[in-house]
């Protein structure tokens, strides 16, 4: 059962790491353009919607591919020790 529960830990770091950095970041700049639009009195809809699809972009792109390592390293993991899971 302690195995288990190393498992779900680490697949909870996963999720947060996976969608907790990209939402955070993505807020952020959300907060940012809607400062620029309030001083501006710019009230475009895709000046708010473009910056956050090119950081989501950048995002994939920059580190996709450590997510990705991240992910097969805990199914590789997952897979040895599944026999041992009760």
């Amino acid at each position: 059962m302690e195995n288990l529960s190393i498992h779900i830990t680490e697949a909870i770091k996963i999720l947060l790491i996976g969608l907790g950095i990209p939402l955070v970041l993505s807020v952020c700049l959300g907060f940012l353009t809607s400062l620029l639009q309030a001083a501006t009195q710019l009230q475009d809809q895709i000046f708010s919607f473009f910056p956050k699809v090119v950081l989501l972009a950048l995002l994939i792109i920059l580190g996709g591919e450590l997510f990705l390592n991240l992910l097969v390293e805990n199914l590789q993991q997952l897979l040895i020790n599944i026999r041992y899971v009760n």
